[in-house]
């Protein structure tokens, strides 16, 4: 396989597998815990995140470098998705009670623009 479509499967299955893992924590808080949407919502984004970030930095983009000025855009980045996350996820919540709709939404979304601004900014030195 080669490198480019090496990294894409890999982003897809650390992005899929850290959905997973979102998508049943939402669940989990919101569902189980009686958690507020957004603090669900907030809550099972950084976990799926922190455990993405792992996954890309090993696998996907092969970083061996020291972690602080990707960590450091990583956390930019991850900032950004999770306001979008929260403010989508609460909107469709409110206005049609369909929260899991909402993540679904922010995830096919971020899907598309996280893979470039990993590849060029945040490994972009690999």
């Amino acid at each position: 396989m080669n490198k480019q479509l090496r990294s894409i499967f890999f982003y897809l299955f650390f992005g899929g597998t850290a959905f997973l893992l979102d998508f049943a924590l939402l669940w989990f808080f919101v569902s189980i815990v009686d958690m507020p949407v957004w603090l669900g919502a907030a809550l099972a984004f950084t976990a799926g995140a922190l455990y993405s970030f792992l996954g890309q930095k090993i696998l996907t983009f092969e970083s061996s470098s020291a972690p602080g000025r990707e960590l450091i855009r990583y956390i930019i980045l991850l900032c950004g998705n999770l306001i979008f996350t929260v403010l989508v996820v609460a909107f469709f919540d409110s206005a049609f009670n369909q929260y899991p709709v909402g993540k679904i939404v922010t995830t096919a979304l971020t899907t598309v623009w996280n893979y470039p601004l990993m590849r060029w900014w945040v490994y972009s030195h690999n």
